[in-house]
């Protein structure tokens, strides 16, 4: 009878570094030479367990990878390899060394060496030049706060929810750094405005209820960004600027759903530049309007038809869904930008059963015609995990026909 398997020691370090701990030589980690972790959205880290997603890169050859320009030997890579091993090295390395950083009891030493690798992480980042005095502000920027002149009732308002690094990565990831001039349409996240105006030369804030123009402003004003103008939009017959007057525009998401008696994307298309960048955030999804439905908002006929109607991108009851995004923008002469893969935010899941999976828009206008379904929809509104809430995607103008490409959209 064989003898039982004894388990192996569990050594006092992570197991990054076990290759070399079992054969007795000094340890020493190997992955900021051989080998990076890529996911399909270009998000890239060192390891597994790294502590932070690096900075995008495009490398169609490892020539290009290695280049001085390249994100492998980026100011923030360059450290981590020459301090390795010195008092200096990321305190993430640190950690992972000389502790199993898996292990319960480290949680809160793991924690600490997370956040000043992140904080070393920032500070060696190449940074473009940033107009107005944001990173002057001391405080949380979640707690910052500003009266806007003539408010009527003298409330503070508190435009910002998360760190500035959130915001920055933001604007960063969909491409908007030193831009000429930018157009930010619709001002439902009062948010987006200074941060979009620290990083291009000249933003125009529009809004198409005109409510937010001042306050928007005003906020960045006391951020000291002069650096952007208003335009309010009620009642205009189109957009009133001159053909191809912006290198990027940044609209919301729903403000794709106001009510007004002509088209928008065409005009965005019209006044955006040829090699320029129209970036749609947060864009309605299906799971938008069934929500509503569980919610007692809209009657049970009038989401049956308007998710019969299929995925579009502009009018009242709009939505997308991340497989129709070429057919909906091509109707409007743009064109999915795949350079910058889409953000698709869904319903958490958690362990609970998910109803829509994997179900196509086609699949669930049937289901909802079935009084069964609806009755388990109402039961277990979370059965909404996995369908998608909202999408943020780049657009691009859509290539003149005789460029040689095809009219037809492409397939997803």
């Amino acid at each position: 009878m064989n003898a039982p398997v004894k388990p192996r020691h569990r050594p006092p370090l992570s197991r990054e570094w076990m290759k070399n701990y079992y054969t007795g030589r000094e340890p020493f980690c190997e992955w900021p030479w051989d080998d990076l972790f890529v996911n399909l959205s270009n998000d890239t880290r060192i390891c597994c367990s790294f502590f932070t997603k690096l900075q995008p890169f495009d490398w169609p050859t490892a020539k290009d990878f290695h280049k001085e320009t390249s994100m492998w030997n980026s100011p923030f890579m360059q450290y981590m390899r020459k301090n390795m091993g010195t008092p200096d090295e990321v305190p993430f390395c640190t950690v992972c060394l000389t502790v199993d950083k898996r292990a319960p009891a480290n949680k809160q030493l793991v924690a600490k060496a997370k956040k000043e690798s992140l904080e070393l992480y920032r500070s060696l980042q190449a940074k473009p030049a940033l107009h107005g005095t944001i990173d002057a502000v001391e405080i949380p920027l979640a707690d910052w706060q500003l009266t806007p002149d003539g408010a009527s009732n003298d409330k503070p308002v508190k435009p910002f929810s998360t760190s500035k690094y959130i915001y920055r990565e933001m604007v960063q990831r969909w491409g908007f750094i030193s831009k000429k001039k930018v157009l930010l349409a619709g001002l439902q996240r009062k948010a987006m405005a200074p941060f979009l105006a620290e990083m291009s030369d000249h933003v125009v804030l529009a809004d198409f209820t005109g409510k937010q123009l001042a306050a928007t402003q005003q906020i960045c004003h006391a951020l000291g960004l002069d650096n952007v103008s208003v335009s309010d939009l009620r009642g205009v017959a189109r957009l009133p600027y001159d053909d191809a007057s912006f290198d990027a525009i940044w609209i919301e998401g729903r403000s794709l759903t106001v009510d007004r008696p002509w088209p928008l994307l065409p005009e965005l298309r019209r006044v955006l530049s040829q090699d320029g960048t129209l970036h749609l955030h947060e864009s309605p999804g299906p799971g938008r309007w069934i929500e509503k439905f569980i919610a007692g908002e809209i009657s049970h006929r009038d989401l049956v038809d308007n998710i019969a109607r299929g995925p579009r991108i502009e009018d009242r009851n709009a939505f997308v869904t991340r497989q129709s995004l070429e057919t909906v923008l091509v109707k409007a002469g743009l064109k999915f930008d795949r350079s910058a893969p889409p953000g698709v935010a869904r319903y958490s899941s958690g362990d609970e059963s998910r109803l829509f999976e994997d179900f196509g828009i086609k699949a669930i206008a049937r289901s909802l015609q079935d009084p069964t379904f609806l009755d388990r929809l109402r039961a277990e509104p979370r059965a909404l995990s996995g369908l998608e809430k909202c999408i943020s995607f780049n657009a691009i103008q859509k290539p003149p026909k005789d460029s040689g490409e095809a009219d037809e959209p492409d397939a997803m």
